[in-house]
């Protein structure tokens, strides 16, 4: 019962504040405010998580340097979404409201702002609303509305995401299908690849394969499971003739006969020498939509290492291209040649990788993604 109240309560609080937006949205067009600050940004991921550090908190000493004011309008922390999300329907949509008021009066505080970044939406959680009245109400009250994506999050609520742009000058996105997609719906549409911070990592510096190759991959268990799903039969096929080892970073612990695998635990401090480590990255999804309109976030931490990486041609890079700086296999067929390639061949590890590398630093590096951050913010 309290499950359904608390539910009605969140759908009381949504309605209440879509009349309140609606009538603030026609006063505010008849008052003038002056916008004296520049920036304000609303993210989706909340601070404390990876999605927060690689699209903003790593950009914030570069504003600083250059004086560059900006607010950030967080909602939550990650670590606090994480307790409501894993205690029931009753903590989920009391967060949920809780979450949805601070951002309405983030939203009117926005009237102050010249520039409105937003990541994905302003309502963080996807709801059975599709009126994208938040949205609507800041289009009314800031300057100019950006709003980026690097998934293809019109899955959930496409609805949602179509009345979302409506209301926005620009829309930033991370990859060309994401771009294909959303130039269709919006006339204005830029390509804002996510910035590697490469201090962070070690290079790889010997490409000779000692003993066993070892393999390596990245990744939450339910895409460690989805990844073997397609990875494992590969492999058995490899084992018939080569020594391995396939590495993985997970909390995970799967595993599959005849298929040798060795498991780590996630740490920051030797994670990136583990990979620079390694011989092959592994990128291995599902090839669809979904996956292509993704961020393989991991497959450009393998090639920040300058570790030469197989992969599914889905959520790549744009600056990615097969057989320069990473490898692509779209089948069981494709996955064995590309690996025996790179197996077989010691010189073309070494190209691929260094290819890789050099790709992160020419068009993902932290300060020549700031300085496309900067342009798109402040262009007029």
């Amino acid at each position: 019962m309290k499950d359904k109240l608390s539910y009605v309560h969140l759908r009381l609080t949504i309605s209440l504040l879509k009349i309140t937006g609606g009538i603030l949205g026609v006063w505010y067009r008849f008052v003038k405010t002056k916008k004296p600050k520049p920036l304000i940004i609303f993210p989706h991921a909340q601070p404390g998580s990876d999605g927060y550090l690689r699209r903003f908190e790593e950009y914030f000493p570069f504003f600083k340097k250059d004086n560059n004011d900006f607010v950030v309008a967080s909602v939550t922390t990650d670590k606090e979404e994480f307790t409501a999300f894993s205690s029931g329907n009753f903590a989920i949509n009391n967060f949920t409201r809780k979450c949805l008021i601070k951002r309405f009066q983030q939203v009117i505080g926005a009237r102050k702002y010249q520039v409105a970044f937003i990541q994905r939406g302003l309502f963080l959680y996807y709801y059975d609303d599709s009126s994208a009245f938040l949205e609507k109400l800041l289009s009314k009250l800031a300057g100019r509305v950006i709003v980026d994506y690097w998934d293809a999050v019109w899955f959930r609520n496409e609805t949602l995401v179509k009345n979302t742009i409506k209301f926005t000058t620009t829309v930033t996105v991370v990859n060309d299908f994401l771009y294909q997609y959303f130039s269709a719906l919006h006339p204005h549409v830029k390509i804002f690849p996510i910035g590697v911070n490469t201090n962070r990592y070690f290079i790889k510096q010997n490409y000779e394969i000692n003993n066993s190759i070892r393999f390596f991959y990245t990744g939450q268990p339910s895409n460690v499971d989805a990844f073997l799903r397609i990875i494992a039969p590969v492999l058995k096929i490899i084992g018939q003739n080569h020594n391995y080892v396939l590495q993985i970073v997970s909390k995970a612990r799967i595993s599959i006969s005849d298929v040798n695998i060795e498991y780590f635990d996630f740490d920051l401090d030797s994670f990136f020498k583990l990979a620079a480590q390694s011989d092959i990255g592994l990128f291995a999804v599902e090839n669809n939509d979904y996956s292509k309109g993704k961020m393989a976030m991991k497959v450009l931490d393998y090639m920040a290492c300058g570790l030469p990486v197989v992969a599914t041609p889905c959520g790549l890079s744009p600056y990615t291209e097969n057989m320069k700086n990473i490898l692509t296999a779209n089948n069981e067929k494709e996955w064995v040649e590309k690996l025996n390639y790179l197996i077989e061949n010691k010189n073309e590890r070494e190209r691929i990788g260094r290819q890789a590398q050099k790709c992160i630093t020419d068009f993902h590096s932290l300060e020549g993604s700031y300085v496309l951050f900067k342009e798109i913010v402040y262009s007029v």
